[in-house]
């Protein structure tokens, strides 16, 4: 572990927490905010950051004792740490998995691949067709585009590719994936940060122009579930953050 240490005795993975907790702050008005130039500082970090600086593998070691990722049916999860701001968490698909289309509502998301390659389809809300609870449609703008290991990490904003599915290609594949705020968070006078998910219901008006694509919410997928694996990397300290009660649980078989 000590090859894992950096600056100051803390390693890459403590510093980087410490730096979201530094970045994104609330606002009076129950929303979050952040400086552009903190949020570059943690971007940088989120870039340089590898599996090993985690431990992945050493994770993944004792994740593939469970039979349901073994066999390739569950998406490994890896709860890394969270405050009442933000989570960190790494998230594992097989080859040809997918993470079916959700929404991030009103949250700030990073997504660093740090093993294998993705497929991201992108999708930023245009406006709606129909809004019905459980049951909306809605018009987005669709991009595609594939993340391997060792690119940039992508971003996504309240109002900018903020619907997504991932699907790993040419193997097994995993993803840092940071969130401000935390599912489930409660707010005052803001809705519940539920995830939602949604499929693809056709081009809006038959055409491809700006790639215009339907989406339709749906129930939670019955064949979308996660096994928990144990963090294995370096410790982060526990005063960075604050336990957050209300982080996001994750269907389990």
């Amino acid at each position: 572990m000590a090859s894992l240490r950096h600056a100051g005795g803390q390693s890459r993975i403590e510093q980087l927490w410490r730096q979201v907790l530094d970045t994104f702050r609330w606002t009076a008005g129950g929303a979050v905010h952040y400086e552009d130039e903190s949020f570059a500082v943690m971007k940088r970090q989120v870039d340089a950051l590898t599996a090993e600086d985690i431990s992945l593998e050493e994770s993944l070691s004792e994740m593939r004792q469970h039979q349901g990722f073994r066999n390739e049916e569950a998406v490994g999860n890896i709860h890394i740490c969270d405050s009442d701001i933000a989570t960190m968490q790494v998230f594992v698909l097989h080859k040809d998995q997918q993470m079916p289309i959700h929404d991030h509502p009103q949250m700030i998301g990073i997504l660093k691949v740090i093993k294998g390659c993705v497929r991201i389809n992108s999708y930023s809300f245009k406006g709606y067709e129909r809004k019905i609870a459980g049951a909306s449609i809605l018009q987005t703008s669709k991009q595609t585009m594939d993340v391997c290991k060792g690119d940039p990490a992508c971003v996504l904003t309240p109002s900018e590719r903020n619907f997504h599915s991932i699907i790993a290609l040419n193997g097994e594949a995993a993803f840092l994936d940071i969130l401000s705020p935390p599912y489930f968070t409660r707010r005052p006078g803001h809705e519940l940060n539920v995830c939602n998910y949604y499929q693809e219901g056709g081009l809006v008006g038959g055409t491809d122009e700006e790639n215009l694509v339907r989406l339709e919410e749906i129930r939670p997928p019955e064949d979308y579930w996660t096994v928990k694996g144990e963090y294995k990397g370096p410790r982060i300290q526990q005063h960075f953050g604050i336990s957050n009660p209300l982080r996001p649980s994750f269907s389990q078989k």
